[in-house]
């Protein structure tokens, strides 16, 4: 694991570590925490580089995995990964500063290889990042300054390796909370995904609940031989159905349409 100081609002570049984080207990059950909590995060998303050939992240990610056990590559590509992500939160003044950590963890839906994790730690995380310098060499630990327990990152990815990249079906997961917040039909202009990653995103099951939700109420309002009393029966069962479960498709659609009164005819 390891640490760099991003703070693009009074420093022209990042405060970059040349040495490994030290393993603090604390510190490391706080990133495992994440980890796991981020991965399946219900604003997570599955995605994948656009133009990998070209991708200066996906560059320094294969880079990385290209051989896991050197620790000169991998301090050199974080430090890469850590520039990148500078650049773009340049970009925007009201991206609050921060600390980036790098590191590879055990993913076992990913099989032997280890898997990247890239987290953005904000001011509020609960842990700040504290430069140690001897010499020409530094170090930056991490420090616990808040309540740890109610800490929630906003920006993070996990980059699968790219052995496995196929038989998982995407590139790696990002977690990008500006984003949720939105409609999953609109276009985001998100610096973490588009100006750093360079990926694109699928819809997870929160955007496939929401759309779901609105177009089933269209589509009820469309329905001319329907009175407003088989509207309001169809629109109540929509919404007891997604007050129970997030909607996981098409199929779940057709499935509810046709209990509020056989009207679908196809899954």
């Amino acid at each position: 694991m390891i640490v760099h100081k991003l703070d693009h609002r009074n420093r022209p570049s990042p405060e970059l570590a040349t040495e490994l984080t030290p393993n603090d207990a604390g510190a490391v059950e706080f990133i495992v925490k994440h980890i796991d909590d981020n991965r399946s995060h219900r604003r997570a998303r599955e995605a994948t580089f656009v133009d990998p050939a070209t991708n200066m992240l996906a560059q320094s990610a294969a880079a990385l995995f290209a051989n896991t056990a050197d620790i000169g590559e991998f301090i050199a590509q974080s430090q890469e990964i850590a520039r990148l992500l500078f650049a773009a939160m340049q970009t925007r003044q009201r991206i609050s500063p921060g600390d980036l950590v790098v590191c590879l963890f055990d993913d076992n839906s990913t099989g032997p290889d280890p898997a990247l994790a890239i987290l953005k730690l904000d001011p509020q995380s609960g842990f700040r990042g504290v430069p140690k310098t001897t010499g020409s060499q530094t170090r930056i630990i991490l420090e616990e300054v808040g309540d740890v327990l109610s800490s929630e990152l906003h920006k993070c990815a996990f980059i699968v390796p790219p052995s496995q990249r196929a038989a998982v079906g995407h590139d790696l997961i990002v977690l990008d909370q500006q984003t949720g917040r939105f409609n999953a039909t609109r276009q985001i202009a998100s610096f973490f995904l588009n100006s750093f990653l360079h990926c694109e995103v699928g819809l997870n099951s929160a955007d496939l609940t929401h759309r779901f939700l609105q177009e089933s109420l269209a589509w009820a309002d469309a329905q001319i031989a329907w009175n407003v009393q088989q509207k309001w029966q169809f629109k109540e069962r929509i919404y007891q159905v997604i007050t129970n479960e997030l909607v996981q498709g098409r199929g779940r659609a057709c499935r509810v349409r046709g209990e509020a009164g056989g009207l679908c005819r196809s899954t």
